[in-house]
């Protein structure tokens, strides 16, 4: 019983070493860089990595025209830049607003075309490398 016991964790120990150590291929890396839309940095918004044959995306947030994102395979990806959901928060606060009689916040945004949105049709490809900053600049 004791034997079996010391199999048991032996085995668990180096399947941990192993396994769970993880590498910067399985994991990806972390992928930073600028946004800009005519020339002018995007305030807020997220950069959508699309992981190649896979259903898998990799978002960051964007924050004075910068951004990073974690996890992103080395090579070719497909990407996306959504304002959307900022968009959406602004409606709900005018709605608001008008509601209650108050006044919306300035929106602190910039709406991308809509094609930016969806990775499918953004015709944003990027070659993924260690190190290598990416500028993703759009075009209204």
């Amino acid at each position: 019983m004791f034997r079996l016991v010391s199999v048991v964790v032996c085995s668990l120990v180096v399947g941990c070493l192993l396994g769970c150590g993880g590498s910067t291929k399985d994991e990806g890396i972390t992928v930073t860089g600028t946004v800009t839309l005519n020339e002018q940095p995007l305030p807020v918004g997220q950069v959508v990595f699309e992981i190649p044959n896979s259903s898998e995306q990799r978002i960051g947030g964007i924050n004075e025209g910068k951004f990073e994102v974690r996890g992103v395979p080395v090579g070719k990806v497909r990407a996306a830049v959504r304002t959307s959901m900022m968009q959406a928060q602004y409606a709900a606060q005018q709605k608001f607003a008008a509601k209650t009689g108050g006044k919306a916040d300035k929106p602190d945004f910039l709406p991308v075309p809509a094609k930016y949105e969806d990775v499918a049709k953004a015709g944003l490809e990027f070659d993924i490398q260690p190190g290598k900053p990416i500028k993703i600049e759009l075009k209204k």
